[in-house]
């Protein structure tokens, strides 16, 4: 897979059992996709991504367990990942 996008973020030190979410724009097809304008659902009606992802963290895959709309929003993109520091 060749990336077509990279965002280098600092990301505090997180504790044993939490989860870092990143959110931004613009990560491809999401399936099923919300009216123009209309915010995205909440579980178990989630607007996920169908793209291929993956996240690294200091050079190691760190597993994605969400990728897709921020539910409740309009707009924006989620994705959360677990942290392999």
């Amino acid at each position: 897979m060749k990336p077509i996008g990279r965002a280098d973020v600092y990301l505090p030190r997180n504790s044993a059992g939490q989860f870092p979410v990143l959110y931004g724009t613009g990560i491809g097809p999401i399936n099923p996709s919300p009216a123009l304008g209309a915010a995205a659902g909440y579980y178990p009606n989630l607007s996920v991504s169908d793209s291929n992802y993956s996240v690294t963290v200091n050079g190691a895959n760190a597993p994605v367990s969400y990728l897709g709309l921020t539910p409740g929003l309009a707009g924006g993109d989620a994705t959360q990942s677990s942290d392999s520091r």
